[in-house]
């Protein structure tokens, strides 16, 4: 899919005439303060038909990251289970609580609302400590790439990541911060993300990233590795690290494996567990984000 993130800058943009499969709008600042076009904004991406996404940016400075949680649910409550909540990681005050306040954070909106958030980082945030225990629970809009600073027309990203620190391939994608799409004259935050319409809706009503096959059969406890698939690209899941590693073609998949089996790993195909044919979405089907 592929999308726009917008805040008090993009007031008046009509979202009807702007290509995007999911608008993120940003809500909220620290703790008291609302964007003042955000419920608007919001309206008009859902009447749009397009998939909604809404943010709250860290503030950090003192507040108690629990309290600007609490602000951001009391703002977005009525918009649950109807669009994706993400947490705005950046801001260098925040920045200073390290990736434990990022956490609380996002362990607050899941308690308060029941949906699990996603964290938005750049390459400075993911310096700025550990962020493995996040990444265990929280999936990652990132941004950053060859293209951030270039001015691009039209979602042409460059390749996709699939080795961002803790997380491997992030759910969304922001490559450019210059982006322009027809109906829009200015400047625009572009994203893509390796989500389908129907991953978006059941992270907004309360999944855990891509949702999909249900883990019904055993694993081989000698198991290393899985097999599976995901948005039709083929993946190999490291059991020990959780890191996903992108199979670009299936044709060398027959020689991969025996070279892994040959180095002593045990890699199980998923449709072992779930039954011939089925594409598998739910890479989290242990437990853990990756």
């Amino acid at each position: 899919m592929q999308g726009i993130d917008i805040n008090k800058y993009q007031a008046g943009i009509n979202l009807s005439a702007v290509p995007a499969d999911f608008v993120i709008v940003g809500v909220s600042d620290g703790v008291g303060w609302a964007q003042p076009h955000w419920r608007a904004q919001a309206e008009a991406a859902l009447a749009a038909g397009k998939r909604l996404g809404l943010y709250h940016w860290a503030h950090g400075a003192g507040n108690d990251m629990a309290d600007e949680a609490d602000w951001f649910v009391q703002c977005v409550q009525p918009y649950a289970g109807r669009a994706v909540m993400f947490l705005d990681w950046e801001d260098p005050r925040a920045l200073s609580y390290g990736p434990a306040g990022g956490k609380r954070w996002l362990d607050s909106v899941y308690t308060l609302l029941g949906v699990t958030p996603l964290i938005y980082l750049n390459g400075n945030g993911l310096r700025s400590g550990s962020w493995a225990a996040v990444a265990a629970d929280y999936p990652l809009w990132y941004a950053g790439g060859t293209a951030y600073d270039v001015r691009m027309n039209g979602y042409h990203p460059p390749a996709y990541p699939q080795n961002v620190a803790y997380w491997g391939r992030p759910a969304l994608f922001q490559f450019t911060q210059f982006g322009r799409l027809p109906g829009y004259g200015r400047d625009l935050d572009l994203n893509v993300s390796s989500w389908d319409g129907a991953a978006w809706d059941a992270q907004a009503s309360g999944g855990r990233s891509q949702p999909g096959g249900t883990h019904t059969g055993p694993l081989d406890a000698a198991c290393t590795h899985l097999l599976y698939a995901s948005g039709g690209h083929m993946y190999l899941l490291c059991l020990a690290t959780y890191e996903s590693q992108w199979i670009p073609d299936p044709k060398v998949l027959k020689d991969a494996t025996y070279v892994l089996t040959k180095a002593g790993w045990r890699v199980q195909d998923w449709n072992q567990l779930n039954g011939a044919g089925i594409e598998v979405g739910d890479i989290n089907a242990f437990g853990r984000q990756i």
